[in-house]
């Protein structure tokens, strides 16, 4: 999932999308998210593409986004970000972001899940639109029998993850540097 992470070099643009159709538009997936994505189609996985809307005023962007991942990876598996998650660790984006996700509930549920946080305005999630760019993995078929083996044992153990959080009833922390709440308060 990290590596997913690290490959997706992409930026967001200037102005965030007036529609979930221009928002599925910019999703241009690489090789491996591709396999992944396909491989998870088969298994039964739905792919949603969700655009996450924070609060202007939301000081801690980064937190709030690592709190959003982890919910979302309790629910799936998180396959690409707009922009990179790179840029989201940094907080250099605006106040939207999206996520293309790969799950097997409803999109109702995932909306909610986000929608719970707080300093989270706006949730729009639509089903992912078909891969533009599917006839050319067909063609190198041979080739790509290795990598598909391997993406299906990614979403076997997720499905061990998530029901390890129903029994965790505990409090999550999450560390901040001191520097980032001095800067935030003054």
């Amino acid at each position: 999932v990290n590596a997913v992470h690290e490959t997706a070099a992409s930026a967001e643009t200037a102005e965030p999308p007036a529609s979930k159709q221009q928002a599925s538009a910019e999703w241009n997936y690489d090789e491996f998210e591709r396999t992944v994505i396909e491989e998870a189609e088969e298994q039964g996985f739905s792919r949603y593409e969700i655009t996450v809307s924070l609060n202007e005023s939301c000081m801690l962007k980064a937190v709030r986004v690592y709190m959003i991942f982890e919910k979302l990876n309790e629910a799936g598996e998180v396959a690409k970000t707009i922009p990179a998650a790179e840029v989201l660790e940094t907080e250099d984006f605006g106040t939207d972001f999206q996520v293309c996700f790969l799950t097997k509930q409803p999109a109702e549920e995932i909306k909610e899940l986000i929608s719970g946080i707080s300093e989270v305005e706006n949730v729009e999630i639509s089903a992912g639109a078909a891969l533009k760019t599917a006839e050319k993995p067909q063609a190198a078929e041979p080739v790509k029998e290795a990598p598909v083996k391997k993406a299906e044992k990614q979403p076997k153990p997720q499905a061990k993850t998530e029901e390890q959080p129903k029994h965790h009833s505990g409090s999550k922390t999450i560390r901040v540097n001191i520097e980032r709440l001095d800067s935030s308060m003054n």
